[in-house]
């Protein structure tokens, strides 16, 4: 028979790998969060809003440094929640720069003319 140390030993190892498997892998909101900041990318969003895709790359980075720390998951959701806005945000930005450069042009070429 053995001890009674080792047959605890044995149930505690087995609940923390059994722990382990039941961790989540994935975080959506995190996800939804990235593929927003992918859209935002292959946009010209960093050339028209540079500022508000910075601001939308640190948000993601500070998100996915809380989730790899596994700190507590209603804080990932509320950062990831951020970071998606920023991504948003940036692209609405970049949206209306290139709307107001596309109306630039041609008022600027009529008014430059004799």
């Amino acid at each position: 028979m053995k001890p009674a140390w080792v047959i605890c030993g044995m149930a505690a190892l087995a609940v923390a790998v059994s722990g382990c498997a039941l961790a989540p892998k994935q975080n959506i909101r995190l996800e939804e969060a990235r593929s927003a900041h992918a859209r935002l990318l292959s946009s010209a969003a960093s050339v028209l809003a540079p500022a508000e895709t910075q601001r939308a790359r640190e948000a993601l980075e500070r998100a996915v440094i809380t989730w790899e720390s596994r700190e507590d998951p209603a804080l990932v959701d509320h950062l990831a929640y951020v970071a998606r806005q920023r991504a948003e945000i940036a692209a609405e930005i970049a949206r209306r720069v290139a709307a107001e450069r596309g109306l630039a042009g041609p008022l600027r070429k009529t008014s430059a003319a004799p």
